[in-house]
């Protein structure tokens, strides 16, 4: 009797611990599960915030090329004619109701232009003189300072896009990875508590 007793006893001991065992295994899942969807929210919001990104780029690289392409044939019709600075101004906002990319060089030319007229209504001095000498070059050597400046301006656009798609892809790469390791964890987990549960509906049956 005394026998029986201890493994009634024993038995109970063991049904306790796998039901403790489930719970704690239920818990643990839940919460791996719920760290699983912020990292795949996570993932997703990246996603989104790179497709953001690079539609910028995009249509800011295209811009940059478009402006570059109407410079290059500004610069060459200018040079078949000699043009005053009117003359020429006249003639790019013509070119600009068929060449969208000349909208940004006739707004760097009329950034010139404010900037000229501020520094020539200063005191006598070393910027009245440096706006002076500004206004006697020659608008063809204007627009090949635009196209240095537009050019150093697209390399940047075009690095920061590199950079933010490394970034983007290290991101990706690191998610993915502890997505996949919580998934296999969760798997194991599962397994144990089915295990755990089998074994606690055997020792209630004896």
């Amino acid at each position: 009797i005394q026998t029986s007793k201890a493994q009634v006893e024993e038995l109970i001991a063991a049904i306790e611990k796998q039901e403790s065992d489930i719970h704690e295994l239920g818990t643990q899942i839940k919460k791996i599960e719920g760290e699983v969807n912020t990292l795949e929210a996570d993932m997703k919001a990246a996603t989104a915030v790179r497709d953001t990104e690079h539609s910028e780029f995009l249509e800011q690289q295209t811009s940059y090329t478009e402006s570059l392409y109407a410079l290059d044939r500004a610069i060459q019709l200018l040079k078949a004619q000699d043009f005053d600075r009117a003359q020429a101004t006249a003639l790019l906002q013509k070119t600009a109701k068929t060449m969208p990319g000349m909208r940004r060089v006739l707004a760097a030319l009329e950034l010139v232009q404010v900037k000229e007229a501020t520094a020539g209504s200063q005191p006598s001095g070393a910027p009245a003189v440096a706006a002076y000498e500004f206004q006697s070059g020659s608008i063809v050597s204007l627009l090949e300072s635009f196209e240095t400046k537009f050019k150093g301006e697209l390399d940047e656009v075009q690095r920061e896009e590199t950079n933010q798609a490394q970034n983007y892809d290290l991101e990706l790469i690191n998610l993915s990875n502890t997505i996949d390791y919580m998934k296999k964890e969760i798997e194991e987990k599962t397994l144990l508590k089915a295990k755990r549960s089998g074994e606690s509906a055997q020792a209630k049956s004896d």
